[in-house]
């Protein structure tokens, strides 16, 4: 067995599609005992038979299992870097879902009002913001009280489980540790590992899996965040 990389090449004139532009569709080039383990750069690679020879002018190579190896570990770095960029954007536009109900000035107001709905709720502690709002509003102060402090811990507790999410992610990039011994393996951790983050409504009676499957290292916040308390 040898291990060729290479570019696509014309389905008619077998020349790779980098040399002239293809009259039928790009395809593998014709090697006996051709399977394909990993794509990179635009470079397909494929263990092959020791009978296939290498035509560097066409783009087909022989590669040692080391360059196998480097490639991998290098596309595997640049996944790991995107994905971590990818969790921060997302819980961005997760949040901005989230609480796109609520204005700036509602965050800021909302912490001196709930310490002051507390204490009134507790020990009748006057207020005089909750005594204005309450008289415009036409309902009684401990109900506005009562209103301000569901809120606003409502607010904080969405606003801790997106943080958790994308701090449970990052912990799980953070952690990701590539095995030189195993290159594919290692790239198969990261990439096909798959866990279940809830239960769907079934689309036919009689479907019995309903798993809801994400990938294991994948953000997908926007997904894990409705199924979260599932």
């Amino acid at each position: 067995m040898k291990l060729f990389k290479f570019k696509k090449v014309d389905a008619k004139t077998g020349i790779s599609v980098d040399i002239e532009k293809p009259r039928e569709g790009p395809t593998n080039p014709t090697l006996p005992g051709l399977r394909e383990i990993f794509e990179f750069n635009y470079f397909t690679y494929a263990e092959v038979d020791d009978s296939a020879e290498a035509n560097p002018e066409n783009y087909i190579f022989e590669i040692t299992q080391e360059e196998l190896d480097a490639d991998v570990e290098a596309k595997t770095n640049q996944y790991l870097e995107m994905y971590k960029n990818h969790v921060y954007k997302e819980e961005v536009d997760l949040r901005k879902q989230v609480f796109n109900k609520y204005h700036d000035t509602a965050t800021s107001s909302g912490i001196y009002k709930y310490e002051e709905a507390k204490k009134f709720l507790a020990d009748g502690t006057p207020s005089s913001v909750i005594t204005a709002e309450a008289t415009v509003r036409g309902i009684a102060e401990t109900e506005i009280a009562q209103k301000i402090v569901t809120n606003h811990e409502a607010f904080r507790t969405k606003e801790a489980q997106i943080a958790g999410l994308r701090g449970k992610i990052l912990d799980r990039l953070d952690a990701y540790v590539f095995d030189a011994t195993d290159a594919l393996g290692s790239w198969s951790e990261l990439m096909e590992r798959i866990e279940v983050i809830g239960q769907r409504e079934p689309f036919f009676p009689e479907e019995e899996n309903l798993d809801v499957e994400v990938r294991y290292h994948s953000p997908s916040l926007n997904i894990r965040w409705k199924y979260l308390n599932q």
